[in-house]
């Protein structure tokens, strides 16, 4: 009897390696997943960047340059030459951009992730990038095969409008009043 794959679940600014058979998973909207995997190792990788760029060096793998970095780095620590990495690239959707011209996170992090590959010299076998919906990755380590569904696409989120104008006060108009004045009411003498 086989016994049951395990099931790996990558959130955002999480990445892992792994040896052996697992399905890895991950549901991504404009963040980008580098997969890997060696054929003669077995060694298989995937990340989940959120961000284009970090700006220390201990920022974690929420962001693209440090995520995609460590992953290439074990990969090629292990004795795996780069001809030997099977890259796929995944994500950076601009998912409530329609409509709009500046350029979205979606779409930096597609640059950055692209940046870091030119770097390391590799090209994906595979990539989906870009567009206006989000992704799930099914990652089966033992064969290498990346299974991506598009997700339905989600609703523009309704704008909301804040009234930043205040009702107008209406002050009472001045009368003669002790209140008024500090000293009261003053009296003049014709004397």
């Amino acid at each position: 009897m086989k016994s049951r794959i395990r099931t790996i679940f990558v959130k955002p600014g999480e990445l892992v390696i792994i040896e052996g058979e697992a399905l890895i998973t991950t549901v991504l909207g404009s963040c980008v997943s580098l997969v890997l995997h060696n054929a003669r190792t077995g060694m298989a990788g995937l990340c989940h960047a959120v961000l284009p760029q970090s700006d220390t060096t201990n920022s974690g793998y929420h962001f693209v340059d440090q995520a995609f970095g460590h992953l290439l780095d074990h990969f090629i620590a292990a004795g795996i030459s780069r001809p030997e990495i099977r890259t796929h690239l995944y994500g950076g959707a601009d998912m409530f951009m329609e409509g709009r011209s500046q350029i979205g996170v979606g779409e930096k992090n597609i640059a950055a992730a692209q940046d870091v590959l030119r770097r390391y010299n590799l090209k994906p076998v595979a990539s989906n990038t870009g567009g206006l919906q989000g992704r799930k990755l099914i990652f089966h380590t033992e064969s290498g095969q990346v299974q991506m569904n598009l997700l339905p696409r989600q609703p523009k989120p309704p704008a909301v409008k804040i009234n930043r104008e205040f009702p107008r006060v209406r002050r009472p108009l001045s009368t003669s009043s002790p209140h008024q004045h500090p000293e009261g009411l003053r009296s003049r003498s014709n004397t």
